[in-house]
């Protein structure tokens, strides 16, 4: 009894953890016909954005020794993609989400994402052209990325365990306590 009783806590504790959740890296946003500035900040805003998200974990930490490893990967003949894949590799993470940030003709901002499947070393989806009209607006720019890429990841809950009676027990994923 007292098996199922520590079964159960550890079960339990999993679940309140939502160990279920997509590991991402945000590996930069890249200034295109704008300040770097600007795309420093988005980045920071995608880090708060991605830190609220019920469905992904950001991995944080190593960006600058990662930028040097892969630019000498791509030294070595390896794309872009491929690059990002074996920097999500080295990070832990399931997914590398890269951001390109312009400044467009009519003065406002526009946002293209990448998020690159660090399994299958390909571009899993692109979310082009999300906009905003001024950088105080960065946050809702932010917000705009963080929902268009929950909205693409799919948590499947997973049977963790078959207890007594054939009570099956579940990781419903993230959100679950929500």
């Amino acid at each position: 009894m007292k098996q199922y009783i520590l079964l159960f806590l550890i079960l339990l504790s999993n679940l309140a953890l939502s160990v279920n959740k997509v590991r991402i890296a945000l590996f930069e946003v890249k200034a295109i016909n704008t300040s770097q500035v600007y795309a420093d900040k988005l980045y920071s805003e995608l880090r708060l954005g991605f830190s609220k998200s019920k469905k992904i974990v950001i991995t944080t930490g190593r960006k600058e020794e990662l930028v040097k490893k892969i630019e000498e990967w791509e030294k070595s003949g390896c794309t872009e993609v491929e690059c990002m894949a074996n920097a999500g590799s080295e990070l832990g993470v399931d997914k590398v989400v890269s951001v390109e940030l312009g400044e467009m003709p009519g003065g406002y901002y526009e946002a293209n994402v990448i998020v690159v499947d660090v399994l299958s070393q390909e571009i899993e989806f692109i979310i082009p052209s999300l906009k905003v009209e001024k950088v105080n607006k960065f946050n809702e720019l932010a917000t705009k990325v963080v929902d268009a890429i929950e909205s693409k990841i799919v948590i499947q809950p997973v049977i963790i365990a078959v207890g007594e009676g054939n009570v099956v027990f579940i990781d419903a994923g993230a959100g679950f306590w929500a």
